[in-house]
């Protein structure tokens, strides 16, 4: 299913959204080129490599998907306590009760630009007892003239699934890696049982 999703401006508040290490600072001005420095590598093949099996079962991938969609309507509708019971870690400017305005511009957001996704968007699922990776196909973002991947990343190490953060790949940056390294010999450099991915979106 092709679809066009339009990257508007919203995209740059959202640069300050829930995850510091996603958007770091919800008043930045955002340039096209601070993507790269924010969505670490934003390339990704044309012919995706084969890293492994796409996970075969699919109550794992659908449990996250659920994660994603309530966590999409509690930033609809401004539910703080909702979005902190479905995530991992929470930004500084959502836990600051004198930021009120400020999370709530950021929940608006994260909502205006992941509203057209779609759980049949997202074909590819990687997971183990500690993680989750989904993948989406390709959308015709035509702010930037190009496709677009979005992925998004979970945790379950507790038993319950918590949404971590979101990574766009942008196809006009290919460079012939992938969007994210999901080969099973690889994923885990340190060998910490957390995927380097994953882990590289944990708060310092």
């Amino acid at each position: 299913m092709k679809r066009t999703i339009v990257i508007t401006v919203a995209l740059a508040v959202v640069y300050g959204a829930f995850w510091d290490n996603l958007f770091p600072n919800p008043n930045s001005k955002v340039e096209l080129g601070t993507f790269s420095k924010v969505f670490s590598a934003l390339s990704f093949p044309t012919n995706i490599p084969d890293f492994g099996a796409p996970a075969p079962d699919n109550r794992i991938p659908d449990q996250a998907w659920q994660t994603f969609e309530q966590y999409r309507e509690f930033s609809r509708t401004h539910n703080l306590k909702g979005i902190k019971s479905l995530s991992y870690q929470l930004s500084d400017t959502c836990q600051d009760p004198l930021k009120t305005n400020e999370c709530n511009t950021l929940m608006d957001n994260v909502y205006i630009f992941t509203r057209d996704l779609l759980r049949d968007d997202f074909k590819e699922t990687y997971y183990d007892e500690k993680q989750i990776i989904m993948l989406s196909h390709y959308f015709n973002a035509s702010v930037y003239g190009t496709s677009a991947q979005v992925v998004l990343f979970f945790t379950q190490d507790t038993g319950d699934i918590k949404l971590l953060g979101m990574k766009f790949c942008f196809q006009e940056e290919v460079s012939g890696s992938a969007c994210v390294n999901t080969n099973p010999t690889t994923r885990d450099a340190d060998k910490n049982g957390w995927w380097d991915e994953v882990e590289a979106r944990f708060y310092k």
